[in-house]
């Protein structure tokens, strides 16, 4: 375990983690670890304006700066409260490397590992990445691309069926950061209140498995 920590993070950043495992809110009802910042930014902005906000409450969410470390941040979260605890994984290399090392310690994909490969509308090609801008609804999404143009909010494109898999870059994201609540606000986004719901359904299984 010592060589796994320390081949993740340096002394400031583990120092980082423990106190991120460590800093549950009193009164939390569970603990959502995601791989990104994003990942809660998009999910809460995407509850609050359906007026769905109630399916985060009491949800504290620590995102780990990577798929990789979710590992390490979940199982130090895991045993820093007796909240259920459950992590959300990309469907991508990364985190399909970092779910398959959490099942292997004992993390349950129909339970408290959570992959977006069980998103019900996601491609189902299976070499198909799924993260969490994939479930943003494509409107608000190309909105951020015109603005910036193609070229610059655009890594790459996969044909997928009669569209497109979309990789966005940085540039994308750092706007998306920005302007994604206010276009959630006009533009519905169902699948992330699927999620919102999926993660409160995990919640309830890890809960009467105790």
């Amino acid at each position: 375990r010592a060589d796994v920590l320390g081949s993740l993070y340096s002394e400031a950043g583990m120092a980082k983690v423990l106190e991120r495992a460590l800093s549950v809110p009193a009164g939390t009802r569970a603990v959502l670890v995601t791989e990104g910042y994003l990942d809660e930014l998009f999910l809460r902005a995407a509850c609050e304006a359906a007026g769905r906000s109630d399916e985060l409450y009491g949800i504290h969410v620590i995102h780990s700066g990577g798929a990789k470390k979710t590992i390490v941040q979940a199982t130090l979260a895991r045993a820093a409260t007796q909240a259920p605890v459950i992590v959300l994984v990309d469907h991508d290399q990364a985190g399909r490397s970092a779910g398959s090392d959490l099942s292997d310690l004992g993390w349950k994909r129909d339970r408290d590992l959570l992959s977006l490969d069980k998103w019900p509308d996601r491609c189902k090609h299976s070499e198909h990445d799924v993260e969490i801008e994939d479930l943003l609804p494509m409107a608000a999404r190309d909105a951020i691309v015109d603005e910036l143009g193609e070229s610059v909010a655009v890594d790459g494109k996969q044909r997928c069926g009669s569209g497109w898999q979309t990789s966005y870059s940085t540039a994308w994201k750092d706007v998306a950061k920005v302007k994604m609540p206010e276009l959630l606000r006009t533009h519905p986004a169902p699948a992330l209140i699927w999620l919102a719901e999926e993660t409160n359904r995990r919640i309830t299984k890890v809960l009467d498995a105790e």
